[in-house]
């Protein structure tokens, strides 16, 4: 039984602590990469033409597009 235990449980367990690390700084990394692109995105002045122009709600203050009827946030309505 010890000769199974250091030739097939060992190795194995040494081989999936290393694939844990692997695989967590891929993920890391991945994420670290992503949120980067999206908050350049959002940081970016450029307007390519297609953006909705945003006003604040009275009620809530928060920030939405200009051609909606209520407010996303708080649900005030808006008169026509």
């Amino acid at each position: 039984m010890d000769g199974l235990f250091f030739l097939i449980i060992v190795p194995t367990g040494i081989f999936l602590v290393f694939l844990y690390f692997v695989i967590k700084a891929a993920v890391k990394n991945g994420i670290i990469e992503a949120h980067d692109e999206i908050k350049a995105h959002e940081d970016s002045d450029e307007d390519d033409g297609n953006s909705i122009e945003q006003t604040s709600c009275p009620q809530c203050s928060s920030k939405h597009d200009i051609d909606c009827l209520a407010c996303p946030s708080c649900g005030h309505k808006y008169n026509s």
